[in-house]
């Protein structure tokens, strides 16, 4: 019954909002949609347990919903399979979204292990919390560079069109406080650790505060995982990671939709064309820093 009110309200708003994009995806594509969201609802109330297929499909239509509000958008028409990326925005940026899930067999019990969402009263190891849903982040990402690589192979995709992954972390939203600007997850991306500061013999900072470099950090299975994707040249395809980092019922807006900008990037975003939305871009002091419509942005990294 919990599960049922709480994704019921939002199941029957996305049913009623998703028609104000009839003119975007047409009569059968609407109603596949539809009806897909529909099914996955039905089954989480079945089972009584949550499942991916409902926030995937939730976040393709919130996305859909939010780039319809930001300018011109396509969708790729998945009642007859086409392939490529999911998104066309702006007629040149092609999007990929992807939920991030739990995981499964070895994986989930380690994140579950870790005190992820456990409120019994004992003590974890924030860093561990951390490294397994790191994993979880990393995981999801490098699953659609791969696939947007392909398209790009395939021919669904031109070389010249910046490509962008769009990542809902919905799921995590009771586990990782990412930060007013999704500061936390930059980690991930620049391999930004723990903030620094110099201290002399008698007790005076010297210097500019700045940060440890964290470059990779353990798998599960005791491989490196690369933590500074941005930094990794097999990421240059792609120009931006978007974030939506708060609960599944929240519309995706200005307040909780962050994007960063990938610096090494072959083809660059105009920032003009993401406007609406906080964005992460390098600055001429060579900070990767939070911006909103051109100003810069204080953040904590403690």
């Amino acid at each position: 019954m919990e599960y049922e009110l709480y994704y019921g309200y939002i199941h029957n708003e996305l049913q009623t909002r998703i028609d104000t994009c009839k003119d975007i995806l047409g009569t059968r594509e609407l109603n596949f949609r539809k009806e897909k969201l529909r099914r996955a609802y039905l089954e989480l109330v079945k089972k009584n347990e949550i499942n991916d297929a409902f926030y995937s499909i939730v976040h393709e239509i919130k996305t859909l919903l939010l780039l319809k509000n930001m300018g011109e958008v396509k969708i790729s028409i998945d009642s007859q399979s086409q392939p490529g990326p999911d998104f066309t925005y702006l007629n040149k940026y092609k999007i990929e979204c992807v939920s991030c899930t739990l995981g499964t067999g070895n994986n989930l019990t380690k994140l579950l292990d870790s005190g992820f969402q456990n409120y019994d009263g004992k003590l974890y190891d924030n860093s561990e919390i951390f490294r397994q849903i790191a994993l979880r982040f990393t995981a999801a990402i490098e699953a659609k560079r791969v696939k947007l690589k392909k398209d790009l192979l395939d021919g669904y995709i031109n070389e010249k069109d910046p490509l962008i992954i769009f990542l809902d972390i919905a799921r995590f939203y009771f586990g990782f406080n990412a930060g007013e600007y999704c500061e936390k997850f930059s980690k991930i991306l620049i391999g930004r650790g723990k903030k620094q500061i110099f201290i002399d013999s008698n007790g005076n900072q010297f210097g500019q505060a700045s940060f440890e470099y964290i470059p990779t950090i353990k798998n599960n299975n005791e491989s490196d995982v690369d933590v500074s994707i941005f930094s990794n040249l097999e990421y240059n395809i792609i120009s931006a990671i978007i974030v939506f980092g708060a609960e599944i019922k929240e519309d995706y807006d200005c307040n909780n939709t962050v994007v960063f900008l990938n610096p090494l990037a072959k083809n660059q975003i105009k920032v003009r064309d993401v406007w609406e939305l906080p964005y992460w871009k390098i600055n001429n002091r060579f900070e990767y820093i939070p911006r909103i419509k051109g100003k810069e942005q204080k953040i904590n990294m403690w």
